[in-house]
Formats: structure tokens, sequence, C-alpha cells
């Protein structure tokens, strides 16, 4: 079943210039940002006014006055719906939990159940802290297992070379101990993890943005 990604994705192509022809200029995106005071005090969030943030935008960026038909137009009745997160940045870092738990209501204003959505990342080991709590909310909590969490089948080639570490598919070492250091695996092909392959048609990505050595800044890997 094929898959559609709500959010932006950054598509790397090769081609050459000269065989390809003209191609019309793109249309010029649109962003919508939304800002209150009152959403952020002492590090903690306020979820009402979260909550209603989020359905401005939802509402803005549809063009529809109603919730449920904003979300409507974009998930149809049968999608599978994943709600991607950044789970390892513990309580101020995490993707914001009012801010999840506005999006889920607004699918499941459009109908659809709570139990059915998947919110997940590669590792949830800073959700406690960010005041998630497994079946508190309705929707299912989920971690990419270690290798076994990826699809042998669903893979991605790039032109580059990447370094592999622990837990990725191919990985060459005990994936039941992490290691202190990385081994020197290197491959190509990425896999894409058994949720986004097989569990959901449609993914809302909701990152945070970050820095590491390796990846630099981004805002969602």
């Amino acid at each position: 079943m094929p898959i559609r990604n709500l959010a932006p994705l950054l598509l790397c192509a090769i081609a050459s210039a000269a065989a390809q022809a003209p191609q019309p200029a793109p249309a010029p995106s649109i962003v919508y940002a939304v800002h209150d005071s009152a959403s952020i005090k002492d590090y903690k969030a306020n979820a009402r006014v979260v909550h209603d943030m989020v359905n401005q935008l939802v509402t803005a960026a549809t063009g529809q006055h109603d919730v449920a038909k904003a979300w409507a137009s974009l998930v149809g009745p049968n999608d599978r719906i994943g709600i991607k997160i950044s789970a390892a940045g513990g309580e101020l870092f995490t993707t914001h939990h009012a801010i999840v738990n506005a999006i889920v209501d607004g699918l499941a204003a459009a109908g659809h159940p709570r139990g059915s959505i998947i919110v997940w990342d590669r590792s949830l080991g800073g959700i406690k802290d960010a005041g998630y709590q497994s079946g508190a909310d309705g929707y299912q909590l989920k971690a990419v297992a270690p290798r076994d969490g990826y699809d042998a089948k669903a893979v991605l080639s790039a032109p580059l070379i990447g370094k592999l570490v622990w837990g990725d598919f191919e990985y060459v070492g005990d994936i039941t101990k992490i290691p202190l250091s990385d081994a020197e695996n290197t491959s190509n092909v990425s896999h894409f993890c058994k949720i986004i392959a097989g569990d959901v048609d449609k993914v809302i990505n909701v990152p945070v943005m970050s820095v590491s050595e390796t990846n630099g800044i981004a805002g969602c890997i």
C-alpha cells in the first residue's frame, strides 16, 4: 500500500541537466505559523492553548472552518495513521505531548479511532519525562525494535555511503549489547521500519529541531 507523507520530505536526485526538458518553476510554498505567548510558561506547555493553536493551523492550511472537516480533508476514512515524533529529548526536547494530543483529538473528530493511531520513534526513551504514558491517551506508542523492527525488503538506495549504527538492520555486531563506540559498518542502503512499510498509510511528522556531530542541524530524520 503506498505511503503518503503529510510532512515535507527532502529527496536528493542526480540527473543530467542536458537530458532534462525545461521544467516550469514550482509554485511557491506557503508556511503557516501561529504564536501565543501563553502556550508555554516556565517550560511547561499549556495544553488548552496548544490545542487551540494546532486547530488554528490545520484549519488555516486546509481552508476549512471545522476541525473535523479539516483533518478529514487530509486523511481518508480507511487510512491508517502514524504520527512520527522525536522522543529522545526527555522532558524539554521531546515532541510536545500537548501537540500530539491535539492532533489525535482532531483525527478522532474526523472519525479515526484513537486506538488505531500509532505514535512512534526509533526509541521512546524520553517520552515518560515529557508526559507520555502508555495507554493513557488512547493511542498506540511504539518504538522500532533494534534490527527486527526494520523491513528487509523495504529499502531505499542512496548514491552516498553512510555509517551504520547499533540497531540498524545491517549493523554487524552484538545487537543485545549497545557498544560504547560503533564498529565501522557502512552501507548505501536504508531500510524502512516495519511501521512505515506495513502498519501505516499516511504519516504526520511532528519533529523537533536538533543538532548532532554526525547530522548537523536537522528538523526531521
